[in-house]
């Protein structure tokens, strides 16, 4: 059964029976229009037209380097065949993964058509970095007879023949290549594209990079079956021409729907923050430039009928306006800190304890000016951080933009929605620019779980970590669990150690851990398990390790042989300019008498990573 706490703490039953009823009505309302899609547009359960989304932070699998699954985030459960062994790079792109295919024989095949017979409207968004100038497809469902679609390069071979193909070019006739969309294939630089095909509809069709519209055109694809959507080419390898990808990819949203101007920006942004690749249209969320680059989502209006008045996105936090005017639009993105309520410094009176996470706000129109929407309703869903009493929330936003919760007024009075979410309704204190956060006013009831003091990670030497962490009370605590992450998302535990139990005294705990196999940004996770095995996730620090000098590469420029030194490795693989595969061999010395003269690149493969070098060949 549903419970909610009425703000007041004396009230009728008939008040009470109300409370209960509107509480029902939020929920019920919040489940159907929060939605959990990419910066809170459509959902990831199949209910919504968002059909295939993969992200390359999120349910992969992966042996050594070489990715092995990766999981549809849609919620349709769209099959993955992965061809050619491509490649997981961490920490990337933003301290992000992305998936490396090398424009030879790598791709991911779908089980789903993107063919206008399917689907006459259609939107695709990726994020990718193209390695060369004619870096090939990022996606496609080419098959035969040029009237696939896919977003390919200019260097379309053969000759284009009609306006069937797609949009990596727009041909001015029959037997005429067109320019070059602006951007799109730009070397070694990440990329934002979206392509919304409106099938038949006079240069309905627009491409559109980095938030801005570069080119439309007229999509007249015919009707018939092609072949399966397919990441990091532009077809499947039994194509003529499949196109293969030679560069890297991060995401790919796909909607069978064409997106409107207001969705497609808020999934432009979203994108914008988690990859930090700027905007040069609609870039509406100013949040990224401070570290507020996770769970980006955003509300808005474009127009009487082109409205979103509450969202989710990916995020714990969801938010709705009781109205919003044309031209307004809210975003949000968080500092991905710990969720529990450990800070006892920067807290107002009245509260014991407030979370590490962060959320950041922009409240502005399309021109980046602030604007004030007026009443909000937040809702914070916080599953895993053990008994709520929900009087003793509190919401924290710094109001005056100084830079503390400590001189501002808790706001209190949140309503129970069941499942784990509780909401503040018509704050009015939000404004652009502003932050905000959760706390407890009562740690003993809501401890929001164990009332942890600190946790910190110390690097000791090359290998070692060290774990520290005070607590100032504990009930019924079995143990302690440490899990790391590359990505904050997919967690593995490492360390075990034993609690307390019950305590109200100080307890301090200290393990070390060698992580000689870490390099680049690392996440660990502090986590409590109870006696009934209940668990609950403390806090989140992050190490960064810079291992890039562990291996040497001499002589550079070299002549006649390279020698490696460092670490044990797997295999090296020499690439020239072009990234074609020259040489590959598991020797720590290599013969290079044999290159031509000029620039190559080294990619040297341990058992959890890729180290790349530059080396130059020079004649004797």
């Amino acid at each position: 059964m549903m419970s909610v706490m009425c703000p007041s703490s004396t009230c009728s039953s008939q008040h009470c029976n109300l409370s209960l009823l509107i509480g029902t009505l939020i929920f019920s309302f919040l489940s159907a229009s929060a939605q959990r899609g990419p910066g809170g547009v459509g959902n990831n359960d199949g209910s919504s037209n968002l059909i295939y989304w993969i992200d390359a932070n999120r349910q992969t699998d992966v042996v050594g380097v070489n990715l092995t699954q990766i999981s549809d985030l849609s919620g349709n459960n769209v099959q993955h065949a992965i061809l050619g062994n491509p490649t997981v790079a961490e920490n990337f792109v933003n301290q992000r993964t992305a998936i490396s295919f090398n424009g030879i024989d790598q791709q991911i095949l779908t089980d789903i058509f993107i063919n206008a017979a399917s689907y006459p409207n259609l939107t695709v968004c990726a994020v990718y970095r193209p390695n060369i100038v004619y870096a090939g497809s990022v996606w496609g469902d080419y098959q035969s007879g040029w009237e696939g679609r896919y977003i390919t390069d200019n260097a379309f071979n053969p000759p284009r023949t009609s306006n069937f193909v797609g949009p990596g070019f727009d041909p001015v006739d029959a037997t005429h290549p067109s320019t070059v969309v602006p951007g799109l294939f730009s070397v070694e630089n990440w990329v934002i594209s979206s392509v919304v095909f409106r099938e038949d509809v006079i240069n309905g069709t627009e491409v559109r990079v980095n938030g801005q519209l570069e080119r439309t055109f007229t999509s007249n694809h015919n009707p018939g079956a092609f072949n399966l959507f397919t990441i990091g080419a532009g077809g499947s390898p039994n194509a003529v021409f499949p196109f293969w990808f030679n560069g890297y990819i991060a995401e790919i949203i796909v909607f069978n729907e064409a997106l409107d101007e207001l969705d497609l920006p808020i999934i432009e942004n979203y994108l914008s923050a988690k990859y930090d690749i700027a905007l040069t249209s609609n870039d509406l969320y100013a949040g990224d430039v401070s570290g507020f680059d996770y769970d980006v989502a955003g509300i808005g209006r474009i127009d009487a009928s082109t409205v979103r008045l509450v969202t989710q996105g990916t995020g714990i936090v969801s938010i709705e306006a009781t109205s919003i005017d044309v031209n307004e639009f809210l975003f949000w993105g968080h500092n991905n800190d710990g969720l529990s309520a450990m800070e006892t410094s920067d807290i107002p009176d009245g509260v014991e304890a407030r979370s590490s996470r962060v959320w950041f706000t922009s409240e502005v129109n399309s021109e980046g000016d602030a604007v004030d929407i007026g009443n909000l309703n937040i809702a914070f869903q916080l599953s895993n951080l053990g008994s709520i009493t929900v009087s003793d929330l509190v919401l924290l936003i710094d109001s005056d933009q100084d830079g503390l919760f400590s001189d501002e007024t808790p706001i209190t009075g949140a309503y129970d929605l069941s499942n784990n979410n509780y909401q503040f309704q018509n704050v009015t204190s939000i404004s652009n620019g502003s932050h905000f956060t959760f706390g407890s006013s009562n740690i003993s009831e809501t401890p929001l779980p164990v009332s942890l003091l600190n946790f910190k990670v110390s690097i000791v030497n090359a290998d070692i970590l060290e774990f520290a962490w005070t607590t100032a009370s504990e009930l019924n605590n079995d143990y302690f669990e440490i899990l790391e992450s590359k990505d904050a998302f997919n967690w593995q535990p490492i360390i075990e150690t034993s609690a307390t139990g019950t305590s109200n005294e100080l307890n301090t705990y200290v393990v070390q851990y060698d992580d000689r196999h870490h390099n680049g940004r690392t996440y660990y996770k502090l986590r409590q398990v109870d006696f009934d095995d209940t668990s609950t996730d403390l806090k989140i620090e992050k190490v960064d390790r810079d291992r890039s000098d562990e291996v040497a590469l001499f002589p550079n420029p070299a002549s006649s042989f390279i020698t490696i030194q460092g670490d044990e490795f797997d295999h090296v693989e020499i690439y020239d300019s072009q990234m074609r595969l020259i040489k590959t061999t598991t020797q720590d010395i290599v013969q290079v008498n044999d290159l031509l003269e000029g620039m190559y690149l080294v990619y040297i493969y341990f058992a959890d990573k890729i180290l790349v070098r530059k080396i130059s060949i020079q004649s004797d």
